[in-house]
């Protein structure tokens, strides 16, 4: 699994269908909605559409399983 973060959030990328189901049963214990913040934040399934920052390539993106982005 990899890891990266800029000053807003961060995305997290599955290497393998292991992680794949980890980021999963993360994504279903995480409340739907923001409780205690500052601002509203999300998470979201990243796809090569959906891609607007220069964290994971397209080419990653395409190449492994789930990657998923968590923001402010």
């Amino acid at each position: 699994m990899k890891m990266k973060t800029a000053w807003w959030g961060c995305q997290i990328l599955a290497e393998t269908t292991e992680d794949k189901e980890v980021l999963e049963k993360l994504l279903e214990s995480l409340p739907k909605e923001n409780i205690d913040g500052y601002e509203e934040g999300n998470i979201e399934i990243i796809n090569e559409g959906s891609i607007e920052w220069d964290q994971f390539s397209i080419k990653e993106v395409k190449q492994f399983p789930l990657v998923i982005e968590i923001n402010r």
